[in-house]
Formats: structure tokens, C-alpha cells, sequence
């Protein structure tokens, strides 16, 4: 019975007192140096600037107690910078792609990406296995980072990577989610190499609102869900310049989530 009354107390405080976060949020102790990114629920320290630059956006960190962020389970630290190659404890090499890593099919691969060896780094299995394992780079893969590719006669722009393409719906992305990626025009018959999937959503932890609209929601593995009020954002200590503006249209592409309150 102690035990349950202790179990019970411990998720009333949970729920009432903590406060929970989406992942691919950035959390940070308020007076402490280190960030940290939720993935899969657990807490991933970042071990360097460069490897929290190369892919995220250091004013959309979160300040929050230090009891906040001891809820969750620490993970694996990030260690390497975005677009990194990695070396496992058998020798093979990986790129890493965000959340994601690519193999190398074979030498002729490696050397078509244009790495310099040197620049290799050695990564245990714990470093190599908190990211996705995703189709290996061929002598014959286009673009292993991802690209924007446009079309020349309709304008069109598409996210290409892995082999497939992704139509932009909103211009908007193009100054946020690939603000640092140049759009590279190319034919309609380039473009047909490419299998067409579905429209570029936003990742976790981003911040949507219609033009049309007041509502502000947090965009959570493809859901929005809508804040109760705005002492509730504020609370959870989100900022009103990362709010993104998208049209109604983007904005419908996301299922509704629970509401945070």
C-alpha cells in the first residue's frame, strides 16, 4: 500500500506539476550551459556548439527547472555535427543525415561523395545507434544531403532525397526549415527520376499558426495541437517570434492532437 500511495503521489506530481515537452524540443536549465534534445522521450545531451548548430536553431531553445528536465530518461549524447561521417567499431562508415545515418555500398560511393578520409571520425555502437539506420549511398545516388530542386516550366519546388521528392505546398518553408539550402532548377525530366510522396511537413516541437487564425499550435509526430490559452505557452516557456505563419491550407495537412493545458 505504501508503495502504490507513493506510486499515485508520484504521477499526481507528474501531471500537475511538471511540465512535459514534444519531442524535438531543445530544453536548457536556466543559469546552466548544457542543451539537450528530447528524442523518443529521452533527454540527449549535446557534447558540442557545432553538432546543436548544424541542425537546430539555437533561439528556439526552451529554459526550463532543472525538476523538468530530471522526468526524463537521459539517452545517448550527440556527439558529431549534421552531414558527418562516422566510423563504426567494424570499420563501416555512415553519413549522418539529421536523425538519420547512410551507409556507403561500397569505396567507388565513398569516394563520389568527395570526403576527405581524414575527416572520418570514430563513433562507438552507442554513438551509431541512436540514429535511424536509412538506404545506403550508391556510386549512382544524387544529392545524399537532400535538395531543393524546382522545376523549370512550372516553378514548382520539391525536396529531393532517398530518392523520392516531396512538393513544397508554402513558401514559407523555404526561409525556415531549408533556410540554409539553395533551390537548384532542373528539368521536368530530371524531376521524373524522382518518386513523388507526400507534401513537406514541419518537424517536431515547431510552433504553427494560420494567417487566418489566432490559434497557436505545437506540432507533435504529425499532429497539431493547439495551446489552451496564451499563459499556457507562456508557462511552458515557448516564444512568440519562433511562431511560424503558414497558410490554411499547410495547416489542414496536420490531424488535431490533444489540446495543452
Amino acid at each position: 500500500h505504501v508503495y502504490n500511495g507513493n506510486y499515485n503521489f508520484y504521477k499526481i506530481w507528474q501531471r500537475y506539476f511538471t511540465k512535459t515537452y514534444s519531442d524535438g524540443s531543445l530544453l536548457q536549465v536556466a543559469g546552466e550551459g548544457g542543451v539537450w534534445l528530447l528524442q523518443n522521450g529521452k533527454k540527449h545531451p549535446f557534447l558540442t556548439k557545432s553538432a546543436l548548430t548544424s541542425r537546430f536553431d539555437e533561439s528556439k531553445i526552451i529554459l526550463v527547472s532543472k525538476s523538468d528536465l530530471d522526468a526524463y530518461e537521459k539517452g545517448a549524447p550527440i556527439k558529431f555535427p549534421n552531414y558527418s561521417i562516422i566510423r563504426s567499431p567494424k570499420g563501416n562508415m555512415y553519413l549522418l543525415v539529421d536523425d538519420k545515418r547512410r551507409g556507403f555500398a561500397d569505396n567507388e560511393a565513398f569516394r563520389k561523395i568527395g570526403f576527405n578520409p581524414e575527416e572520418v571520425m570514430n563513433a562507438s555502437w552507442e554513438d551509431i545507434n541512436q540514429y535511424q539506420e536509412s538506404s545506403p549511398i550508391t556510386a549512382t545516388s544524387t544529392y545524399p544531403t537532400g535538395a531543393l530542386l524546382q522545376d523549370k516550366v512550372t516553378g514548382g519546388v520539391y525536396w529531393v532525397y532517398e530518392g523520392t521528392k516531396s512538393p513544397i505546398l508554402d513558401r514559407v518553408f523555404l526561409t525556415t526549415k531549408f533556410k540554409h539550402k539553395k533551390i537548384i532548377q532542373v528539368s521536368e525530366e530530371e524531376l521524373k527520376n524522382y518518386t513523388k510522396t507526400s507534401p513537406v511537413l514541419f518537424d517536431n516541437g515547431e510552433l504553427l499558426k494560420s494567417q487566418n487564425s489566432p490559434a497557436v499550435y505545437l506540432v507533435s509526430n504529425n499532429q497539431k495541437h493547439s495551446f489552451a490559452s496564451g499563459i499556457v505557452f507562456e508557462s511552458l516557456g515557448y516564444k512568440w517570434e519562433n511562431v511560424i505563419i503558414v497558410s490554411p491550407q499547410l495547416l489542414s495537412l496536420y490531424e488535431h492532437g490533444d489540446a495543452i493545458n
